[in-house]
């Protein structure tokens, strides 16, 4: 795991819309891992002691030109981190994932962005949310993908208190807000379950991002996608982050790295603001 030593503090300078302007890296966080040079791949790590005020944060990630933006929400939020570790019984796989869940103020709302990447094949089954505590086996309460999507996908979707079926009970938001629920995929080679992520409610500050191409300066057509999760702790001291990319268009040239931009073109930070950083 690699830790840096400086700090950003920016959660009160966000604004609610993303921005398509590029600054100077801060911080390069995936040269360091074993997927780095990979068109697909898993980062975890953290970043310690961050510097004070930024506009707002992005993601960018050289070669495929895939951003995602950092954006400061104010609802409960989850994070999961997936792979076959967890599985029970535990599996030895290559395959992971990463998951941003949002539950509404009322209760009444769950919405999720997963990336997953390097299944065996692709679904058997549909991917599911269960209800287990970790280490142990539930139900499926929920279906979140279908049988035949890819063993590499972004999916989104959206699970409320009056769906017409499988419905988001007061029991199972309890679920989550107790750590019990959790998603698993299955494909044919692991028909029970390849990969597992148990949902986890995030402490500290929450913040998202969504990678795509479209979010470049200039915008870039490609199939790349990934998903990210960070959470900044309550002594606003130290920042983690789960992030799952997949479909580059080739390995990292340049590594990936946070960037802080400004309204300025092409996010060419002036010379009065570097003290920022």
């Amino acid at each position: 795991m690699l830790t840096i030593n400086r700090v950003m503090h920016w959660w009160h300078h966000l604004p609610m819309a993303r921005f398509p302007y590029c600054g100077e890296p801060l911080k390069r966080f995936s040269v360091t891992l074993s997927t780095a040079t990979l068109p697909d791949g898993y980062l975890f790590n953290q970043w310690t002691n961050m510097v004070p005020r930024a506009n707002f944060v992005h993601l960018l990630f050289h070669k495929s030109n895939l951003i995602g933006m950092t954006v400061v929400t104010a609802q409960i939020h989850f994070t999961a981190r997936l792979d076959g570790s967890q599985q029970n019984p535990p599996m030895s796989v290559p395959a992971t994932g990463t998951g941003s869940f949002t539950l509404s103020s009322d209760l009444s709302r769950l919405s999720w962005t997963i990336s997953y990447q390097g299944l065996s094949g692709s679904l058997t089954a549909d991917g599911y949310f269960h209800v287990a505590d970790s280490g142990r086996n539930g139900p499926v309460v929920k279906n979140i993908a279908l049988s035949g999507d890819p063993a590499s996908n972004t999916i989104s979707g959206v699970w409320t208190s009056t769906d017409a079926t499988q419905l988001l009970t007061p029991a199972l938001v309890d679920s989550f807000l107790t750590g019990r629920a959790y998603v698993n995929f299955h494909t044919s080679a692991n028909p029970d379950g390849e990969i597992r992520g148990q949902v986890n409610l995030a402490t500290g500050v929450h913040f998202t991002a969504n990678l795509d191409g479209a979010q470049q300066n200039p915008p870039v057509t490609t199939n790349a996608r990934g998903t990210s999760a960070f959470i900044l702790n309550p002594a606003r001291t130290e920042i983690r982050w789960y992030i799952t990319y997949r479909n580059l268009s080739g390995p990292l040239t340049a590594g990936g790295h946070f960037h802080v931009s400004c309204n300025c073109p092409l996010g060419i930070m002036p010379e009065t603001k570097r003290s920022w950083l």
